[in-house]
């Protein structure tokens, strides 16, 4: 699968802006305005450090990507094309390409904690709200992935001396 990368930057050009809106669009319709809000996606992908990928039928947008802190933010696959790998193998780009030594850390709705966990992901905590999970990976264990969280991370804090 090939995917256009992008990186974040007050205007892009015109054949990115396309994939940038894109983006805003389905991401919004996807995980409506409290997540992906158009204003909000703008701000994130205007900035640099943050990297949106694309292809016909899969989008994610990785926050910090490829340094300390980095985020999954958002990974949609269109619905047809669901159930074909895509979103295994985008997930398996981003690993391999913007995870460092470092875990990548996402919130997900409880329906999809199965799918990141098959690739890695371990929970450290559940929403207030009990309809999203907050998964950390990829690693081997739950001690490793919270071993090698940054310092100062909320799951970390909350870690119990052995």
């Amino acid at each position: 699968m090939t995917y256009t990368t992008i990186r974040g930057a007050e205007k892009h050009s015109a054949e990115h802006q396309q994939h940038v809106e894109r983006a805003i669009d389905v991401l919004g319709k996807e995980f409506g305005e409290k997540y992906a809000g158009k204003v909000q996606l703008r701000w994130l992908l205007a900035h640099p450090r943050h990297v949106l990928l694309a292809s016909d039928n899969a989008v994610a947008l990785v926050l910090a990507a490829g340094r300390e802190g980095q985020k999954l933010y958002l990974m949609w696959v269109e619905e047809k094309a669901r159930g074909q790998g895509i979103g295994s193998a985008l997930l398996k780009h981003i690993i391999s390409a913007y995870t460092t030594d470092h875990v990548m850390v996402l919130d997900c709705p409880t329906a999809q904690e199965n799918f990141y966990k098959r690739h890695g992901f371990h929970r450290t905590d559940i929403a207030r709200e009990g309809d999203c999970v907050y998964l950390a990976g990829p690693g081997e264990s739950e001690s490793d992935v919270l071993h090698r969280l940054p310092a100062g991370h909320p799951a970390k804090l909350m870690q119990k001396p052995l």
